[in-house]
C-alpha cells in the first residue's frame, strides 16, 4: 500500500438523522473501515480507522446555524494507536434578505484527522488539516440572473505536538465572483 493510504477490505457504517425541532436536524454517524493488511498511517502501523462524528442544522425565518464535530481513530487489530490531534470541528451561521446573504464560521482540523470522505479544500489542497480559523461570504442578486459574491478564508496552523504548520503560519483566500443564472419560465397551456 502507498504509505498514508489504507487498502480497505471490511466496513461497516451507521447513520441516525433525528428531527430536533421543526427547523432542525441532528445528523450522527459511525463508520468503521478494516483491512486484511496493515499499512504506516500518519506516523502508525494500522489496518483500520473508526470514525464518529455528528453535525446539528438549525433553521428558521431566512437564519440558520450549522455546526459538526466529528473524530478518526487509526486501529491496528482492534487497538487504537493514534488517538490525538485527529478531530475536527466547525461551525457556520447564515442569514438571507431579499436579495442578499452573508455567512460567517469557523473551522477547526486537527493535523492527523484522516476521515474518508471530502470536507472541503483551499484553493487546490483538497481536505486540509492542521488548519484553524475563520470563513466569510456575502451575496448580493443584482437582478435575476446576476449574482455578485465575495468571501475570504483567514487560517493558522493549528499548533499542536504533531503539526506541520505553526500558529504563525498563515494561510489566506480570497474569492468575487459574479454569476449568470438563466432562469426557465414554465408555461402551461390549456
Amino acid at each position: 500500500a502507498t504509505p498514508g493510504l489504507l487498502p480497505v477490505d471490511q466496513s461497516l457504517g451507521a447513520n441516525l438523522n433525528i428531527p430536533v425541532t421543526q427547523a432542525g436536524t441532528l445528523n450522527l454517524a459511525y463508520l468503521w473501515l478494516s483491512s486484511d493488511t496493515s499499512s504506516p498511517v500518519n506516523s502508525a502501523s494500522a489496518n483500520g480507522v473508526r470514525v464518529l462524528g455528528g453535525d446539528l442544522k438549525l433553521s428558521h425565518s431566512k437564519m440558520g446555524i450549522e455546526g459538526g464535530y466529528s473524530k478518526s481513530d487509526l486501529v491496528s487489530n482492534d487497538k487504537v494507536v493514534l488517538q490525538r490531534d485527529n478531530e475536527a470541528y466547525w461551525v457556520t451561521v447564515n442569514k438571507d434578505w431579499n436579495k442578499a446573504g452573508a455567512k460567517a464560521g469557523y473551522r477547526y482540523i486537527a493535523p492527523q484527522f484522516g476521515a474518508p470522505g471530502d470536507w472541503g479544500r483551499i484553493g487546490i489542497w483538497w481536505n486540509p488539516t492542521d488548519i484553524k480559523g475563520f470563513t466569510t461570504d456575502v451575496h448580493y442578486d443584482i437582478n435575476q440572473i446576476l449574482r455578485l459574491s465575495a468571501g475570504g478564508e483567514f487560517y493558522s496552523g493549528v499548533g499542536a505536538p504533531t503539526s506541520t504548520l505553526s500558529q504563525d503560519d498563515k494561510i489566506q483566500r480570497y474569492q468575487v465572483g459574479l454569476t449568470y443564472s438563466k432562469q426557465k419560465f414554465d408555461v402551461t397551456m390549456g
